[in-house]
C-alpha cells in the first residue's frame, strides 16, 4: 500500500510515472514504443522514489530519469497535468543587474504539445512543438520581472528546448523509445516503419529532431 501510494502521489506530479501491470505488458508488446516504470530504492533503510526507470523492449535496465527529466517525458507523452514544477539556469539575463542570476523556478499551466513525423533522406524526421503558459515561482533579487517579461520568457523557452533536445538524445543513445514516437510513423508513414518495425527503437536513434518551445509567463506568484 505504502508503495502503491508514493507512486501515485509521484504520478500526480509527473516525477515518476504510473505504470500499471496490464500497461507494462502493453508497452513491452507494441513495437512502437518502450516502457517506462518507476524507480524506488532503498536508501538509508528508506524507501525512496528515485524518478523513472527506462528499459529495452526485452525488458532490461537501459537508464534512469531524473524527477526533471520524468516532467518532460510526460509533457512529451502529453500525459502532464498542469502544475509541473521546472527550474533551469537564467545567466547574462540584464548586465546591469548586480547580482549573479542561477536558476530560475516555474510552473507550466495548460500546455499544448504538438508533433509531426516526416521521413527524408533516409530517416525519420520529427518536429516537437511545446507551448505553455507559466507562473514564476521565484524572486528575482533586484531584478525587475515586470519590465523584461519578453527576455525571461525567451532564456527559459531556450532553457527547456535545450533540456527537451538532451532528454531525445538520451533516448536515441540508449535506443529506446518511451515517448511512442513511433505511433507517429506508423501512423502517418506505415509503410517504411512496416519495414524498420522489428528494430523500431535502434531505427529511432538515427532520427531527426526539431524542438520549438514557447512559453509566456501568465503569473509572478507571491513569493520573496
Amino acid at each position: 500500500m505504502f508503495l502503491k501510494a508514493i507512486v501515485e502521489s509521484g504520478s500526480k506530479i509527473s516525477t515518476t510515472v504510473s505504470t500499471t501491470a496490464q500497461e507494462l505488458h502493453r508497452q513491452l508488446y507494441d513495437r512502437a514504443m518502450t516502457p517506462a516504470i518507476s524507480e524506488i530504492k532503498i536508501e538509508n533503510n528508506k524507501i525512496m522514489l528515485k524518478g523513472t526507470t527506462l528499459l529495452s523492449q526485452q525488458a532490461l535496465y537501459r537508464t534512469s530519469l531524473t524527477y526533471q527529466e520524468t516532467s518532460l517525458l510526460q509533457i512529451l507523452k502529453k500525459e502532464a497535468g498542469p502544475g509541473i514544477s521546472l527550474t533551469y539556469p537564467v545567466d547574462k539575463l540584464q548586465q546591469t543587474v548586480p547580482y549573479n542570476i542561477d536558476k530560475v523556478s516555474f510552473t507550466l499551466g495548460g500546455t499544448s504539445v504538438k508533433i509531426k513525423s516526416s521521413h527524408e533522406n533516409g530517416k525519420f524526421r520529427y518536429k516537437v512543438k511545446v507551448k505553455s503558459n507559466i507562473a514564476i515561482t521565484e524572486k528575482f533579487l533586484e531584478y525587475e520581472l515586470q519590465d523584461h517579461f519578453g527576455d525571461m520568457e525567451k532564456k527559459l523557452s531556450e532553457g527547456m528546448k535545450v533540456a527537451i533536445e538532451k532528454l531525445i538524445q538520451k533516448f536515441q543513445q540508449h535506443e529506446i523509445d518511451p515517448v511512442g514516437f513511433g505511433f507517429y510513423a506508423r501512423a502517418f508513414q506505415y509503410p517504411l516503419y512496416k519495414e524498420v518495425q522489428d528494430q523500431w527503437a535502434k531505427e529511432l536513434s538515427r532520427a531527426q529532431f526539431d524542438v520549438e518551445v514557447d512559453l509566456r509567463i501568465a503569473a509572478t506568484g507571491a513569493v520573496e
